[in-house]
């Protein structure tokens, strides 16, 4: 596997020079830094795919790739600090089901062994401010231990319930010092977590039967599809005094995050919650401040992915009428009712094909990976084979994915 890279430009999502391939050395888990001036990878020390790795990194544009840290082992999970100055990152070997948090300065120098381990699963988490990591420990779905930045913890939680094994959701944080999460598949609580001190408080009792939470944009605000009286409802919880908003109307009793659904979706204003309807009908938002429901999108259509216009006022989403069709489309749909097809004629066999940003769609098929326009329909070429695993930089100009190529078997 080959690291490539294309630079756009995000008005159109035209490519501004052609795709080319980043660095000579194979390699994959790209990661573009803060700034967007450079990609850590996770480069081969041999073409063979069990050699062992070291860390590289290189300029998005181009130019000599640096080596940053040598290993015995593998490498994955890479993690950029918000500075741009520090790199985290996995290591682990196949005979060591526990894997090893490591830390190594940009600039060079020796590689900090945290004294965490910690056994395979979700990815450790960064902070937004970069100075606290959140990771799961002792090989619990429920345990977690928060550390600072040289792997001292700093407080230890659970929110999970001891002998109930199942979905695994990783804390969120909420912008500031605070975890949500609720550990396995329904019949737990949800609970907000102060990492100071690790003290804990439920703010979804277990009875509840909650789903996965969901911060609201400002951190305020956890939303969970929950049920109350037997029925299935979304609610709404301020993190501060934990006072529970029920919401009834509209919400469908047969979904759930765990199936087909996403789950939901807070706008960006915060002021509405998407989330799927019924069988083959328009998606539904609710206006938090009246409770108010309306469908949004086409009728007898499955929806696929969705996600909020970032002035809050259209959902643009996949749709297709079976899924066996050939073709499947992206869709934008107005709170005021008004639904028009964006991107038509994409291969419904692909992987993901939804919207990266308010003009621009991504689809990966056998043939590459494309970025498409909203406003000219124009398809660039980022890669030229299927890639599961496509990103960014903040502004949306510089692109890169995993190349996978395989080898025919006669």
């Amino acid at each position: 596997s080959n690291v490539w890279t294309m630079p756009l430009d995000p008005r159109t999502g035209l490519g501004t020079a052609p795709a080319r391939r980043l660095a000579l050395t194979p390699g994959d888990q790209p990661r573009v830094s803060p700034d967007g001036k450079w990609v850590a990878f996770a480069a081969y020390d041999s073409s063979d795919w069990s050699a062992t790795q070291h860390l590289a990194i290189i300029g998005a544009d181009g130019g000599a790739e640096r080596v940053v840290a040598r290993l015995k082992g593998g490498i994955w999970r890479i993690h950029w600090a918000p500075d741009g100055r520090t790199i985290y990152f996995v290591t682990g070997r196949s005979e060591r089901p526990r894997g090893r948090l490591l830390r190594v300065s940009v600039a060079g120098g020796p590689v900090d062994t945290l004294g965490i381990e910690f056994e395979a699963g979700p990815s450790p988490g960064l902070s937004p401010d970069g100075r606290l990591l959140a990771l799961i420990e002792d090989g619990s779905v429920s345990n977690y231990v928060v550390a600072d930045a040289r792997g001292v913890p700093v407080s230890r939680f659970s929110v999970g319930v001891p002998g109930q094994v199942g979905w695994v959701w990783s804390p969120a944080w909420n912008g500031a010092r605070s975890l949500v999460g609720n550990g396995t598949y329904v019949k737990n609580a949800v609970r907000l977590v102060d990492i100071d001190n690790g003290a804990s408080r439920e703010i979804v009792p277990a009875e509840f039967q909650p789903e996965a939470p969901f911060w609201s944009p400002d951190g305020k605000s956890v939303a969970t599809f929950a049920t109350s009286h037997g029925r299935r409802v979304l609610l709404v919880v301020d993190a501060t005094n934990g006072k529970r908003r029920e919401f009834t109307a509209g919400v469908v009793q047969t979904c759930c995050v765990h199936g087909e659904s996403q789950g939901l979706e807070w706008s960006p204003d915060g002021k509405s919650i998407a989330f799927q309807g019924e069988y083959r009908e328009p998606l539904r938002v609710i206006e938090l401040a009246t409770g108010a429901v309306r469908q949004v999108g086409v009728r007898a259509t499955l929806i696929g992915e969705y996600r909020w216009s970032s002035d809050s006022r259209a959902l643009q989403y996949t749709a297709t009428t079976s899924p066996l069709d050939v073709f499947r489309t992206i869709r934008e749909a107005t709170l005021d009712g008004n639904d028009r097809v964006l991107i038509d004629r994409l291969p419904n066999g692909a992987g993901t094909a939804g919207m990266r940003s308010d003009t621009t769609a991504v689809v990966s098929s056998d043939s590459g990976v494309f970025m498409i326009s909203a406003r000219t329909r124009g398809w660039t070429r980022l890669g030229p084979q299927f890639s599961p695993w496509v990103a960014s930089n903040r502004q949306g100009t510089t692109f890169v994915m995993r190349v996978f190529r395989f080898r025919r078997l006669e």
